[in-house]
């Protein structure tokens, strides 16, 4: 005899039994996969045509959300300035004007009018009103960020008035000893913290010398003066066992020390 199996659909002609629909669950995540991946073609990109003395390292924790970097300054008035900083990319970030943001690290906030003097924050709007993923990229940006340093006047025309730091900016216009004086402090305050390293998540960290190396490139600058000094051309004449010579000692000087502390 057969039994009459009956099935039950729900008001949507859908039976309860099947299992859920996750289609929408499944666009978002393709979304965000598709947004991934061209935020990976933009970084690929820097490897190449990144400014120079900008570096720019993906976190650990969020690789394609959260980048750390430090730019290295080279001439003008900010000369040998070391800062650091960080670029965070919104969920959103490839839509419409959907802005990356970019924090200085604190303390030692550039002083610019283009930073804000609170929060570090870089002001990517006066330059850009409008963030276009079809012509704007992490170089955009970090190309931006890096002529900030270098910009010869802040002109009112420009909506400067919208800046960051509207301190630097009176200054820069009406008492530019002064605002020159407030860079050269940044500059050597940055210099100064270029090893405090504020966050343990940060991928760009600096660290001094063991004793050791630094002990040898003491002694590796003595010879190459002497060197220069008796008409010879720096390294070119120091021999191999030369070399050894003073990375032994160098390890002596490091273990008399270490024995000294103790």
């Amino acid at each position: 005899m057969l039994k009459r199996i009956t099935t039950t659909l729900s008001p949507k002609g859908r039976n309860d039994q099947d299992p859920p629909d996750n289609s929408k669950g499944s666009k978002i995540d393709r979304v965000k996969a598709l947004k991934d991946y061209k935020i990976s073609i933009e970084y690929k990109h820097l490897k190449q045509h990144a400014p120079g003395g900008v570096y720019l390292i993906p976190s650990f924790d969020v690789p394609m959300r959260l980048f750390f970097g430090v730019i290295f300054l080279r001439r003008g008035l900010y000369t040998n300035g070391i800062f650091k900083f960080r670029v965070i990319l919104p969920e959103d970030y490839n839509d419409v004007d959907t802005f990356p943001r970019v924090f200085f690290d604190a303390p030692i906030f550039p002083y610019n009018p283009m930073v804000d003097e609170k929060t570090g924050e870089l002001n990517i709007k006066i330059s850009y009103p409008n963030w276009d993923p079809q012509k704007h990229y992490l170089i955009t940006l970090l190309t931006h960020l890096k002529k900030i340093f270098y910009v010869k006047s802040f002109d009112k025309d420009n909506n400067f008035e919208q800046c960051g730091n509207k301190e630097a900016l009176h200054l820069f216009n009406s008492n530019k000893k002064e605002y020159i004086a407030r860079v050269m402090k940044c500059v050597k305050e940055s210099q100064a913290r270029i090893y405090a390293n504020q966050s343990s998540r940060s991928t760009v960290v600096f660290k001094e010398d063991a004793l050791q190396y630094q002990i040898l490139r003491e002694m590796m600058e003595i010879k190459i003066k002497q060197q220069t000094l008796s008409g010879s051309s720096s390294l070119q004449h120091l021999s191999r066992s030369g070399i050894f010579d003073m990375v032994s000692d160098s390890m002596q000087g490091w273990n008399s020390t270490e024995g000294l502390d103790s």
